[in-house]
């Protein structure tokens, strides 16, 4: 139980730092010319800080399925539910503000990503989660601390330049907007869904490479 408390804390807090980056990003994008650019590259520090005190992330953490037992795979559902209840709580108090270059903005970005079809929000999830992983296992893997920082953050600024989407990021997008359906939440399932394979993708392709090398 103890665990399960610790692990939900840490999940939290990872949503809130998701949910502080989008926060950066948004008034970037809104504000000035190649705001994108530098949104994307602000955005980056929700991860870096989730690496760097070794919190749990769900689109992170996923990758690892195969590679861990019934416990981990439960411990899974806790981290999930406590990033949704991180990134909820941190966009719904931003919207608190009444920051209407803050609310706006994000209203643009849901309706675009509500807006793309059921296919495309789940091949670009699955991007997603390819580029979490990357980011996630190179910073496992490197013992120099600037290679793995340029890493996460290159990573980061794909997926995010790329559009692609992320299931913690986009829930707080929908709080900020407020914009919670049927619909919403049919479409962050899809995402979790494209997330979760994308990130245990190239650990199974590397798994059966590892195989027939042997």
């Amino acid at each position: 139980m103890k665990d399960i408390f610790r692990i939900l804390v840490s999940s939290i807090l990872s949503g809130i730092l998701i949910g502080l980056g989008g926060i950066a990003y948004i008034f970037c994008k809104g504000s000035f010319i190649n705001g994108v650019i530098i949104g994307s590259f602000l955005f980056s520090i929700g991860l870096l800080l989730i690496i760097s005190y070794k919190l749990d992330l769900f689109t992170g953490k996923v990758c690892y399925f195969f590679k861990n037992n019934y416990k981990y795979k439960i411990f899974l559902i806790v981290i999930l539910l406590g990033n949704l209840i991180g990134a909820i709580g941190i966009g719904y108090l931003a919207r608190l503000t009444k920051n209407d270059l803050l609310i706006s903005n994000a209203l643009n970005i849901v309706n675009y990503k509500l807006s793309i079809g059921l296919l495309t929000a789940l091949i670009m999830s699955f991007f997603c989660g390819i580029m979490i992983f990357l980011a996630v296992d190179t910073a496992k893997r490197s013992s120099n601390q600037f290679f793995k920082s340029l890493i996460v953050v290159m990573c980061i600024m794909i997926f995010v330049l790329s559009g692609f989407d992320h299931s913690i990021a986009n829930t707080f997008y929908y709080s900020l907007a407020n914009v919670w359906s049927l619909n919403t939440i049919f479409y962050l399932l899809v995402i979790i869904g494209g997330n979760s394979l994308g990130g245990i993708f190239l650990p199974s392709l590397f798994s059966i490479i590892d195989k027939l090398s042997k």
